[in-house]
């Protein structure tokens, strides 16, 4: 058990367009392209990990929503295109 945890592995992570999480099914993309990258290889306490920052960021990224700090990207194109017709 101490050799598992011990063990250096490190994840990479797939590219993000940071623009594209709002959406549910480029979020699924992303989760399914981490896992199939990193899925099989971590330790459990590697997997927890990745778990608790993929929530963390899951939460920031509700409360700016929320917070009316983002906006959906549909709704800037369309205001961008009538602004510019």
């Amino acid at each position: 058990r101490t050799k598992n945890a011990s063990k250096s592995c490190h994840a990479t992570v797939p590219e993000l367009n940071v623009t594209s999480v709002s959406s549910q099914d480029d979020s699924e993309d992303f989760v399914k392209a981490f896992m199939l990258a990193n899925g099989a290889d971590m330790s459990k306490e590697e997997a927890s990990r990745v778990k608790e920052n993929y929530l963390a960021l899951l939460t920031k990224l509700e409360f700016q929503q929320k917070d009316g700090q983002l906006i959906e990207l549909e709704q800037a194109e369309k205001v961008l295109f009538d602004c510019f017709r």
